[in-house]
Order: structure tokens, then sequence, then C-alpha cells
């Protein structure tokens, strides 16, 4: 018997036949993002605000839990369970592109239970991730236009914001991400957070730490106040897998520095130290032929999983360079070649995690449509 799953309106012949049929995302209800803008303060967002780009408050001028509840926070919850994701940016969420991670299907009885909860203030968020501090030591065209590093008047409010976030929060988290923003190694905030002890007061937190690992080497991890199960989670941003690529796209950071930890960084997975290792790749026009070389470097490190990124727009391209740059994109000159590139990946790999997301359906569109022709004819022939 050869059984074939057909999506057709975001919904697979498999989940249509079954009670699982109401696609949801359980994100908005585990997700609080704190974050950090020039121009608006400390706004708050349920999800990667890339992906969901509206905020449920600020925290310059209102508590964690207050945000938590607010009727924006209630609005972006209904919007995920009554199958509109009109807030979400779909493009660019991995997981609404290949229905993984929190967004999945579930049966009238989960859905119910969801949508009660969207209206609701009987629940507390699970993750905390601390983007509030943007501090980093590199300047990745990407994601910013110059060196940001806070200064002393600026890390006396973001002190003040994660303390607050800690105490409010604390005893309801069960992860702690740093960061989504900068490096958790090159801020003095995080460094602090993760080497002061104050973690050891809530045993239920584990750690996700996102680095770009330039300073993550043996005496930084020394200085680590944390017991071997904190940690179960480390990713860590790259962008490249040759020297010249890297260093264009992760400035001013070093290949050989990358190559020296991600040994390290490696052992300490092998080890069992590190519960799960991931690499993230920023896919463009400069790196695009590298994707399979960058695959082959995750199985080197001994990485569980590598996830493979649009290029979104953080206002730091004009719109040429972006248009230039966004190879994701159709009409780019040389969006067939990245489809080439996309077709040679081995999607069997054995104990790899590809997190594809927007690329895993340009490497299956060209069979698509020939499946879903398929599936109307085994509908006419059944009479429907």
């Amino acid at each position: 018997m050869v059984v074939v799953s057909v999506c057709i309106n975001s919904v697979t012949l498999k989940e249509y036949m079954s009670d699982k049929k109401y696609m949801i995302c359980t994100k908005p209800f585990e997700w609080f993002e704190a974050s950090r803008k020039k121009e608006t303060g400390y706004p708050v967002y349920l999800c990667c605000p890339g992906w969901l780009p509206t905020s449920i408050g600020n925290l310059n001028d209102q508590a964690p839990l207050e945000i938590w509840h607010s009727e924006e926070a209630k609005k972006i919850r209904r919007s995920v369970t009554d199958g509109s994701f009109k807030y979400c940016k779909k493009e660019f969420c991995p997981h609404l592109n290949e229905v993984s991670g929190p967004v999945k299907y579930v049966d009238q009885g989960e859905l119910d239970v969801y949508k009660s909860m969207a209206g609701n203030e009987s629940f507390s968020p699970k993750v905390l991730n601390c983007s509030y501090d943007n501090s980093c030591n590199l300047v990745c065209p990407t994601c910013r236009i110059e060196l940001m590093m806070a200064k002393a008047p600026e890390r006396k409010k973001i002190n003040s914001i994660g303390e607050r976030l800690i105490k409010d929060l604390g005893d309801v988290l069960e992860v702690l991400y740093v960061t989504g923003s900068g490096d958790p190694f090159a801020s003095r905030h995080y460094l602090e957070m993760l080497t002061n002890g104050q973690l050891k007061k809530y045993p239920n937190i584990k750690l996700r730490l996102h680095t770009n690992a330039q300073l993550f080497t043996a005496d930084t991890w020394k200085k680590l106040s944390l017991s071997e199960d904190k940690i179960f989670g480390l990713e860590v941003s790259i962008d490249g897998a040759t020297k010249a690529t890297y260093e264009e796209n992760r400035k001013p950071g070093k290949w050989e520095i990358l190559v020296e930890n991600m040994k390290f960084i490696a052992g300490l997975k092998r080890s069992g130290v590190i519960e799960e290792l991931r690499i993230s790749f920023v896919v463009q026009a400069n790196n695009f032929r590298e994707i399979n070389d960058f695959i082959r470097l995750g199985r080197e490190w001994s990485v569980d999983s590598i996830y493979f990124a649009t290029l979104n727009d953080w206002e730091t391209f004009s719109k040429a360079e972006q248009k230039k740059r966004s190879v994701h994109r159709r009409g780019h000159a040389e969006h067939s070649l990245l489809l080439a590139e996309l077709r040679k990946i081995d999607l069997s790999i054995d104990g790899l995690i590809l997190d594809l997301g927007y690329f895993k359906k340009l490497i299956d569109k060209a069979v698509q449509p020939s499946l879903l022709n398929w599936f109307k004819r085994q509908l006419r022939v059944f009479g429907v």
C-alpha cells in the first residue's frame, strides 16, 4: 500500500481524514519576548517580531503579567485559533511553512481548550526570550548597521528590567532564552545574569543560549555558574560555510575563531553537557551556494538541527540591496540556481533535523502539481 500526503489549503489528506484538522499555533500561549527598540523602548511580543511584529505592551510603563494578559495579547491568541493567523508574517515563519513546532493540527476538543485560554487570564508564560539588550560583538549586515553595546545609563535600565522580569516570572518559567537580540557573552548584563548565581534560585528554569560563538571559549564556559543540566539548548548563528562568506556576513567575526570554538562546543555536545545543539543560516544571494557545505559542517560538529531562514527586512539595507540579496524571491535572477541547490539536499540524513521552513516549499513545488492532479483524479473516480 502506498500512502500519499497531499497538501490542500494547508490541510494534508491525512489530517483531512482524521479528527485533527484544525491548525493552531501554541507559541502565543507560552512565549514572552522582551525586546528593545530605540524608538519605542521595551516592547513585548508573543513570538519573534520578525514573524509576528505586533507588540502586546511595553515594559517602560507596564508590569510583565499585565502585558501578558493585555487585550492585544488576547487578539493575537484568537488569531492563531480561528485559522486566520492575520498578525503573522507567513513568509518568514518556518513553522507555518512546514506545520512544525508550535504550529500543529488539533481536534475539536483541543481547539476549544485553546480558544477558551485565548480569552482568559488563568495561565502564565513558559518561555522568556531576553531580547531587551542588543549588545553584541558583531555587526552583521542582516541585523544592524553599527556596533551596539549598551553604555552605563542604558545598562542601569536594562538591569532594572531584567530584575523585574525574573522576579515576576521566574517561578513560572520553564525556559530562559538568552538572547534573540545580540550575544549573551558580549552583553555585560546577560553575562552577569549567567555567572552571578541568581538563576540557581529557580531550579525549574532551563537555559537556551543563542550566540555567534566568537566569545564561547573554554574560559567563558568555566565562568558560567550553572549546573550541567541547566543548559538544554545552544544555537549558533553562522550564515556561511567558508571563511570569505562567513567574514562578509558576520563582521568582524573570524572564521578560524568560529571553527576552533565550534570544536569545543561539539565536544560539550558529545559529552552530553549540552542536550540540543543547533546552527542557523540566513539564506541570501552571497551564501546560498554553500547550503550543502553548511549541512556537512553541521554533521562534523554533531549538531542536532540546522535552521535555514529567509532574509528578513530589518531596515539595514536599501530597498535595492534587500531585493538583490533576497534570492528566495521568485523574481530574483538567481532563484532557479537556489532551487537547484535546494534539490541537492539529502532529506533522509539520519539523526539530523533540517529545519527548512519556507525552503521546504520551494523544494516541493515541482512535485506538488502532479500530486494534486493525482488526488483530483482519485476524487473523480470515487464520484466526489
